[in-house]
């Protein structure tokens, strides 16, 4: 009778598990100290942000950094962002290098 239901259960979660399928996004950030931009990469894009001398100093510090981030999250989310189309061989090298490989779009927003 145990194994029976032990047998019952694990159907029960194969079932649950095939009917749903994971999404998953990955989004990161990164200061870039020579040029003091702040790169967002997400998917295939590449977002470069120009920092005002507020905003730098928000850097330094965990928790003015995590809000800094949600805020340059939100203006990429921003149907009224202006988004400036960059091609990447114009790009400073170390942007360029933390943006990552296999970026299909760069931008530049201000």
């Amino acid at each position: 009778m145990k194994c029976l239901a032990l047998f019952s259960f694990y159907v029960l979660l194969q079932g649950c598990m095939l009917q749903e399928s994971g999404e998953t996004e990955n989004i990161r950030f990164c200061y870039e100290p020579h040029t003091h931009m702040m790169v967002l990469t997400r998917q295939a894009t590449c977002y470069m942000f120009v920092l005002t001398s507020d905003e730098k100093a928000m850097v330094h510090t965990d928790t003015l950094l995590r809000k800094l981030e949600l805020q340059l999250l939100a203006r990429v989310n921003d149907p009224a962002t202006q988004l400036t189309t960059v091609p990447h061989f114009s790009l400073h090298q170390n942007l360029h290098k933390q943006c990552g490989k296999n970026m299909a779009q760069y931008y530049i927003i201000q």
